[in-house]
């Protein structure tokens, strides 16, 4: 959430100086990041991370990490192939060859439970946070689960987005195979 991450960096520039380091990619494309995670491949899931260093002692680093949580509701892959794509799976590599599947992305993500949401990487543990004002604060809601416990949880909804890449998108069936060959000669 582009939003997200502006308000962090003005929150984190209003007080002293400091060191920004922001890394991030949008791939407005949830469906595509879910079947490369079937596979333990990150390539494909939007994120951020933001450094901030104050250089000073007694402030230390601090990092807030953006990336989606899942709320445990259960997926149906058929109702978002009829919803988005009128029942037919090949309409979505159509409207991602025009882009439209980013106009679709937030719609879907909320179907299958999932929020951008962002987390400030305390000592020990992850703190789910957002910006009131000018100050980080401490979300009081429980963090809850992420893509790979999507995946783990609803395993026969999400072999139907797999076969749907594997089956019709050669290039992320060359990125998967690939990725899944090198991490088993490692």
């Amino acid at each position: 959430r582009s939003g997200s991450i502006e308000s962090v960096n003005a929150t984190t520039t209003l007080k002293n100086a400091a060191t920004i380091t922001l890394n991030a990619f949008c791939s407005e494309d949830i469906l595509r990041a879910i079947a490369g995670m079937a596979f333990g491949y990150p390539g494909f899931v939007s994120a951020f991370r933001l450094e901030v260093d104050r250089h000073d002692i007694d402030m230390p680093t601090e990092r807030f990490i953006g990336m989606q949580e899942w709320d445990a509701s259960e997926i149906a892959f058929d109702q978002i192939v009829a919803k988005f794509f009128d029942n037919d799976p090949f309409q979505y590599f159509l409207a991602n060859h025009f882009g439209e599947h980013r106009t679709l992305n937030h719609d879907i993500m909320s179907d299958l439970g999932l929020t951008n949401e962002v987390f400030r990487d305390a000592a020990t543990e992850l703190e789910k946070v957002r910006i009131q004002g000018a100050t980080v604060v401490t979300s009081s809601q429980a963090i809850n689960g992420s893509i790979a416990n999507l995946i783990d949880r609803n395993v026969d909804e999400v072999h139907k987005i797999v076969d749907l890449f594997m089956s019709h998108d050669q290039g992320f069936k060359r990125i998967i195979t690939d990725w899944v060959n090198r991490t088993d000669s490692a």
